[in-house]
């Protein structure tokens, strides 16, 4: 029986059971004939021959057991042969199994990231229902909304079974034990109930729990509830102090948790009492999530609140004209530009899983053309193609997985140092990254890759199974012969390679250049040897704005005591934040009820000198510049140039929307990048903190000492003043800027690429050289005739010099043309650059027609000095 019958006996015994039964049957008639020819009794003869022929049923057990055997004998023997000649070409294998390694890695490690992004749902009850809804205008595409819109929001609206708000906030957390800054976040009532989210211990907030007349009461994040009550089930019903003010602990959250665009919140309030600013309509302090009625569009939805917001800014035109309504899916506004980073990536790492492949398919092609005499001797001898071809599957095998599961090994232990090297603020940020790891959907790739690289594997030398083909082998004997249909498929293959690297190259240089023009974009400060903390002081203490004021004096004076402090400021902590908080009138200017909406910066009065911010006009703040004095500003450049367009600004006046306060612009200062790197520079207004005192702010300090020691010194400093004094995200300016998000992705992205075009190029350089190696070894023959008959080594050189030019060019061409087409479509990725830049586009061509040429001159050298004479004794 053949192995494929053996096979599909293997699995369809009933078949097995019915030819078994069939053949003893046919045996014990033909048995009962001949004794009944003897002159036996037919009901003898039958007798006899079942008594001869012993239990049917044992006989067909004996005889699949026996089949089952020998197919797993079969398979076994196969195996050990795969493994023989693999090991017999360990530098093949050990390549072969190098470069899927790579390749399976990097992408199946791209691929968790595509799990964790764009395939695992979010963790909420019906997540493809949530949206996030916010505020829009002609300025800002996605801003916050004011807490008397989203009441409206959530009265008017049809399109939504709930829709909840929420803020970020920070607490001043106390128990018995100890007391820290951390991470907060207020909410309505009915937010986890929107998510489809209940606590894993105790309850969700019940209707009217964000009332001001209700009990405080918190939600506490599983890490909160470890690190706060040991993870104790008494927690529930204790007490903690946030920000000076009692609240009862309701519940604890899952332990898979998390709301990205709020990050990892440790302590959820209900909304409570709100503040003086919280009831105004024109003060955008809110983001919102709603859950859609079954079967309602995003479109329905979006059209439902967006003639609401017409509605609302034509009842309130001071605060809502121009406003409108941005809804998008909760997942869109979680993953953001996340999804296009990690989309692209994968994309690329597939380009590198395709070389890698390619490369290894060359390998075999070359391999088994060296096996030619041995495949046709084996079928001389009588072994079936089917034969053969079970054994060719069986290397492709083992060979597809050696490289997949080293690529497992690799794409595991590269997630576990990407996830350690991660900084714990963009993890707070971008939790979803912990949901990064080896997953069902992240196996299910891997078996499809194998079975991929199998198909691909055993395909190459099966091509070589036609009967014609095989004679031709067992009659060369040991003459090399041209074999111009392989080698033309190489050179497909290495001119696939080499255009893939060349895209690959293109986009890494791109987005390297970009991340070099992020990082040196200006500033308008100096961020070398700023330390920066942030402050909060309890309102308890500090309720007043007398208070407030002297307790910032009191700070920076005892600050400025301490060695090797060169100036002190308190202020906006610029490249952390760029949305605007407040409107603003030009007065003497024409007004027809528009939206100047600016940032409001509150600054001590050195704080422009402690960053080393440049006055362009005026003069900065002083320390006489009181609330006993006419309200005055400082503008940066942004907003003189868009509302003082060919004017002095200095002497004129600014107020704000209802005109209450007027201030006196005294100064005018370069821009200072206060939001991300890659943002526009919006407008800002400056004012003293002496005039607008607050209990929250960031202290930034320049001196000639290493942050590392300077930070302690600090923190120490100012609860010697008053312990009480809350102090968080103690970092250096340039920390600052390496961790926030802008710079981060662009980092990464660019780092990852570069290393997906260097892999690319190494193996497309093996490949190409691997062709040339080939090639020669192909026209051993006819080179040893035309050395015989006179040709020189140079032409011979040039021979094969001329013909891989050629190819290189053919892949270079192929290569700019995909990547011209490819780096188009991740113009959002770039900074600074267009994404057809010459300059990379030229270093890449320069840089591969370097590294092509030095891979072909070794193999094409040993061409050239080929000895004929022993070339033709060894054909």
């Amino acid at each position: 029986m053949s192995l494929f019958a053996r096979m599909k006996t293997l699995f369809g015994r009933s078949a097995l059971s019915k030819e078994i039964e069939d053949e003893l049957n046919s045996h014990i008639e033909m048995r009962i004939a001949d004794s009944v020819a003897a002159g036996l009794d037919p009901d003898v003869a039958r007798r006899d021959a079942l008594l001869r022929f012993g239990n049917p049923t044992s006989i067909r057990e004996r005889t699949a057991a026996i089949d089952t055997v020998l197919l797993v004998e079969t398979v076994a023997a196969d195996c050990r042969f795969s493994i023989r000649q693999l090991r017999r070409s360990f530098g093949f294998t050990t390549a072969a199994i190098l470069a899927l390694a790579l390749g399976v890695g990097a992408s199946l490690a791209v691929f968790m990231c595509v799990d964790a992004v764009l395939i695992k749902p979010l963790p909420y009850v019906h997540p493809n229902r949530l949206v996030d809804v916010t505020e829009s205008s002609s300025l800002l595409l996605r801003d916050l909304t004011s807490y008397p819109n989203y009441l409206d929001w959530k009265r008017l609206n049809s399109a939504f079974i709930s829709l909840s708000a929420w803020t970020p906030t920070s607490y001043t957390a106390k128990t018995a034990l100890a007391t820290a800054q951390v991470s907060g976040t207020r909410v309505s009532d009915d937010f986890f109930r929107t998510l489809g989210v209940s606590p894993q211990l105790g309850r969700d907030f019940y209707q009217g729990e964000d009332s001001p007349e209700a009990t405080p009461s918190v939600l506490l994040s599983a890490d909160a509830w470890r690190e706060w009550f040991a993870g104790r089930g008494d927690a529930i019903g204790s007490q903690i102090i946030l920000s000076d003010k009692a609240y009862t602990v309701i519940g604890v959250l899952p332990e898979d948790f998390y709301f990205a665009p709020r990050g990892l919140a440790q302590f959820w309030t209900p909304v409570g009492s709100l503040n003086k600013a919280d009831r105004r309509r024109n003060y955008h302090n809110w983001f919102c999530v709603a859950l859609l009625r079954e079967k309602t569009p995003i479109d329905s939805a979006r059209a439902n609140l967006t003639a609401i917001a017409a509605s609302l800014s034509k009842l309130y035109p001071d605060s809502n004209a121009g406003k409108t309504v941005r809804v998008v899916s909760l997942a869109d506004a979680t993953f953001g530009s996340v999804t296009s980073i990690v989309t692209f990536l994968f994309g690329f790492v597939l380009l590198l899983l395709f070389i890698a492949g390619a490369n290894v398919t060359s390998l075999i092609i070359v391999k088994s053309r060296g096996r030619s005499q041995e495949i046709a001797i084996r079928g001389a001898l009588g072994a079936s193609r089917a034969r053969l071809l079970i054994q060719f599957v069986t290397e492709g095998v083992l060979l597809a997985g050696a490289g997949v599961s080293s690529g497992l090994v690799l794409a595991i232990l590269a997630v576990r140092s990407m996830k350690a090297f991660i900084p714990e603020e963009t993890l707070f940020e971008m939790p979803y990254l912990r949901g990064v790891h080896l997953s069902f959907h992240a196996l299910t790739f891997a078996l499809v890759v194998f079975l991929c690289l199998v198909a691909v594997f055993s395909a190459a030398p099966m091509a070589r199974l036609r009967s014609s083909r095989l004679q031709a082998d067992l009659s060369v004997g040991t003459r090399t012969i041209r074999d111009p249909g392989w080698r033309r498929l190489i050179s497909a293959l290495v001119v696939l390679e080499l255009a893939m690297a060349v895209v690959l190259l293109v986009n890494a240089g791109l987005l390297g250049k970009s991340l070099y023009r992020l990082l040196r974009v200006p500033l308008g400060f100096s961020p070398q040897n700023l330390s920066t903390l942030t402050i909060l002081s309890p309102t308890k203490t500090y309720g007043t704005p007398v208070l407030q004021a002297a307790l910032e004096k009191s700070i920076t004076e005892t600050i400025k005591q301490l060695p090797g402090v060169i100036g002190v400021g308190v202020g906006h902590l610029p490249v952390s934040d760029n949305r605007p908080e407040t409107l603003i009138r030009v007065l003497d200017a024409p007004f027809h009820g528009e939206h100047n909406e600016v940032g409001y910066r509150v600054t001590s009065p050195d704080f422009f000198r402690t960053i080393d911010a440049t006055l362009l006009k005026g003069r900065f703040f002083s320390e006489s510049d009181d609330s006993n004095k006419p309200p005055i500003a400082i503008i940066n450049m942004a907003l003189a140039e868009k509302y003082f367009t060919g004017q002095n600004p200095i002497g004129k006046r600014i107020g704000n929307a209802d005109l209450s306060v007027v201030r006196e612009i005294v100064g005018v200062v370069a821009n200072v990048r206060e939001g991300s790197l890659d943002e526009d520079i919006w407008p800002a207004l400056y004012v003293p903190f002496n005039q607008a005192p607050v209990t929250g702010y960031s202290l930034i300090v320049r001196s000639s000492r290493t942050d590392k020691t300077l930070l302690p010194l600090l923190v120490a400093a100012i609860h010697r003043l008053d312990a009480d004094i809350s102090t968080y995200d103690l970092v250096s300016m340039n920390e600052e800027i390496d961790r926030s998000e802008s710079s981060y992705l662009h980092r990464s992205a660019a780092w990852f690429m570069s290393s997906l075009a260097l892999l690319a190029m190494i193996l497309s350089l093996i490949g190409l050289y691997g062709l040339v190696t080939y090639s020669v070894s192909q026209r051993t023959w006819e080179i040893s005739i035309r050395m015989a008959l006179g040709a020189q080594r140079k032409a011979i050189f040039e021979l094969f010099l001329k013909e891989f030019i050629w190819l290189i060019t053919i892949g270079l061409a192929l290569g700019v043309a995909c990547s011209l087409a490819i780096s188009m479509s991740m113009r959002s990725l770039l900074f600074g650059i267009t994404a057809s830049d010459p300059s990379t586009i030229l270093v890449v061509a320069a840089v591969v027609t370097m590294a092509t040429l030095t891979a072909t001159l070794v193999p094409a050298t040993r061409a050239a000095f080929m000895n004929p004479v022993e070339a033709l004794r060894g054909e």
